[in-house]
């Protein structure tokens, strides 16, 4: 799977990707040739399949290192996997809905958290309807710290109803306004299809920081991108 930021290779299963790996995309041109004949190296002679919402990497990869492959599959180059509804969606959020509605088979919500959050509706017939997209835990972060210097860094800590510190301050500004607007949303797209409640997942780097404040009945699945890679029949095999 290629984010925006990391590569995250895995071997396919028929259910989930197994021992999923975390690379760091190299952040200048120099440190690309290095890590494009190392990733050349694994994946000689065999089969992959590729998620990616970055373009500028993918070419990359295509140019230097997937030729050394048995073959390749890039997910909806070669099909996808269920009905699409929206337009110009990537690769990571469809997949991650077609994962989460193969475990239910009913109405839901994913909320991926990385770079960026998404929180993306599947309505009861398993079309992807589509959703939100907002700037990340990191990136809420890094902007704060940017536009407003003096404030600390969040605490680890969950944050009491009315922080009385500015670690705390903080720390509800992102981490709990971000769980906040995940609930109001999930509420939202239950209303648009006249459902009293969405069956919701929860999946990405930053899910197991928000799980605690979201509630039980949000099911925390860590890699369910890689899932739906796994899974994905690519179209002409």
């Amino acid at each position: 799977r290629r984010g925006s930021r990391r590569l995250r290779p895995g071997a396919l299963a028929p259910r989930a990707a197994s021992a999923p790996e975390s690379f760091a995309l190299p952040a200048r041109d120099a440190g690309w040739a290095a890590f494009l004949q190392e990733l050349a190296g694994r994946i000689q002679g065999r089969r992959v399949r590729l998620a990616s919402v970055n373009p500028a990497a993918l070419a990359r990869l295509r140019e230097r290192a997937l030729g050394a492959a048995a073959s390749v599959r890039v997910a909806g180059e070669q099909g996808w996997p269920m009905e699409i509804l929206s337009r110009g969606t990537g690769a990571d959020r469809i997949l991650a809905a077609w994962a989460a509605w193969r475990r239910c088979r009913r109405a839901l919500v994913v909320a991926d958290l990385g770079t960026a959050w998404t929180l993306d509706l599947v309505d009861g017939g398993g079309r992807f309807c589509g959703g939100a997209i907002g700037p990340g835990l990191g990136i809420q972060a890094e902007a704060l710290a940017r536009a407003c210097p003096h404030l600390p860094a969040a605490d680890g800590e969950d944050p009491a109803a009315i922080p009385s510190d500015s670690r705390a301050a903080v720390a509800a500004g992102t981490r709990v306004a971000l769980a906040d607007a995940l609930g109001a949303g999930r509420a939202r797209m239950a209303a648009s299809l006249g459902l009293p409640g969405l069956r919701a997942f929860l999946t990405g780097g930053d899910a197991q920081r928000l799980r605690p404040l979201l509630g039980q009945d949000w099911d925390h699945v860590p890699d369910l991108v890689l899932e739906g890679l796994a899974g994905w029949e690519p179209a002409g095999g």
